[in-house]
């Protein structure tokens, strides 16, 4: 190989393929991979343990003491994209850790919260007092109606949406599960003197009137660049909690999946609003409703209590 390609081309290639493995996966989780092959290596050459599958293996089952299984899982995957592949007795103790974290998060796992249009309707006709609480808002009930991710949310631009006939376009250029930046659109009802069309015009008159004027929907009022994810993500738990509502960014998007269930839609339909690649994607947000299984009732629900009790009468 070195007399066919010579020295040059032959390094060039064992470069391209030392970073195929890195440069393949989607940008988020090539950060995570080498943000936990750092940590592990740190934690490693700070126990003086020998860098290698051993140590990992050690490694991981101190942390199965504090993280969860997914973690786990991450941690797992991050050395096998940095090292040879593991041993099959590696591979087996790993995945004995592994599962045997998850099972013991299903005996403690609570539902994530789902929060609905319904408990949002206390901010969407209220008038903020500033452009932070214009701002602040529009992320949380555009968020919800969109069924935007934070990071969704933190990538959009003016230039992204488009509202023509009551209906407002919503363009996601690239989104988690589309690492090809090819891109899906939103719609969304929108119309005119709407609680979001109203929102979305005072926070554009907002806008208009800064003299750092930003191409990005959410920006940071200081000096007009796009918020972070993780800001927005603050930003919505900030909102939630003066609502009275312990959730999270992702609280609106699985709460909005449960509305349009609740609504008729089917599950196409709402994979193709929320930007759904797969029917398993979906199910993990949606609980079991009676309009889920086309069940309708009549009379107004009582709660069962137990078979009546019955009492001796005395003659």
């Amino acid at each position: 190989m070195l007399t066919s390609l010579g020295p040059r081309k032959l390094e060039k290639a064992v470069e391209i393929l030392a970073r195929a493995a890195l440069e393949g996966k989607a940008p988020s989780t090539a950060r995570g991979y080498l943000k936990e092959n750092a940590a592990r290596r740190t934690w490693i050459q700070n126990n003086n343990f020998p860098l290698n599958e051993i140590s990992t293996l050690i490694y991981l089952a101190s942390r199965s003491e504090v993280v969860g299984s997914g973690s786990l899982a991450k941690i797992v995957a991050a050395f096998k994209m940095a090292s040879t592949e593991m041993s099959g007795i590696g591979c087996q103790l790993a995945g004995d850790v592994i599962r045997a974290t998850r099972r013991k998060e299903v005996k403690t796992r609570q539902q994530p919260r789902a929060v609905s249009w319904e408990e949002l309707q206390v901010v969407t006709g209220k008038k903020s007092s500033d452009e932070k609480g214009e701002r602040d808002t529009l992320i949380l009930l555009l968020s919800h109606q969109a069924l935007l991710r934070a990071e969704e949310a933190a990538k959009l631009k003016w230039t992204d949406l488009t509202q023509a006939n009551g209906i407002l376009e919503i363009r996601v250029r690239k989104a988690k599960n589309d690492q090809q930046a090819l891109g899906r659109s939103t719609f969304i009802p929108c119309p005119d003197g709407s609680d979001l069309d109203c929102r979305l015009k005072r926070w554009k008159v907002c806008e208009s009137l800064r003299s750092n004027k930003s191409e990005y929907l959410f920006s940071n009022l200081n000096n007009g660049c796009g918020l972070s994810a993780s800001a927005i993500s603050s930003i919505v738990k900030k909102k939630l909690m003066e609502l009275g509502i312990d959730g999270t960014h992702h609280s609106l998007r699985r709460g909005a999946a449960n509305d349009l269930q609740r609504q008729g839609f089917s599950k196409e339909e709402i994979k193709a609003r929320g930007r759904w690649r797969s029917d398993a994607g979906l199910e993990r947000y949606l609980v079991d409703t009676p309009e889920a299984q086309e069940v309708t009732g009549g009379a107004e629900a009582e709660e069962i209590e137990g078979p009546p009790v019955l009492v001796r009468q005395t003659e």
